[in-house]
């Protein structure tokens, strides 16, 4: 993920065309109504990555639009803080109309 590309909503692009954003851990154990104690770092980061999965389809129905994005999601080191990043595959416009709605449907920031 070096040398990413930044677009608008903390969307940022990587060498490989693959566009990502990222969450901080504490949001994402704040949102679950969990601590880090309660489950490993990738089963948290797995959790986020399925309610992220569920928002889309949610947004899919409320929106009738269908996005084809794939997503990942793995917990990084950044400014020494943990983040959950997630990746979604496909284009830049579908990913930066999805982050968008994503934000009101997943962390409401």
């Amino acid at each position: 993920m070096t040398n990413a590309t930044k677009l608008p909503l903390g969307l940022a692009e990587d060498d490989s065309g693959n566009y990502w954003f990222r969450i901080p851990f504490s949001r994402v154990l704040e949102t679950m109504r969990m601590h880090s104690w309660e489950a490993s770092i990738d089963a948290i980061a797995l959790q986020a990555s399925t309610k992220i999965a569920q928002a889309i389809k949610d947004i899919e129905y409320e929106s009738g639009e269908t996005f084809d994005a794939a997503i990942t999601e793995e917990v990084r080191c950044f400014d020494k803080q943990r983040w959950v990043v997630v990746t979604l595959d496909t284009d830049r416009r579908s990913a930066i109309k999805l982050l968008s709605k994503l934000r009101r449907f997943v962390w409401h920031s």
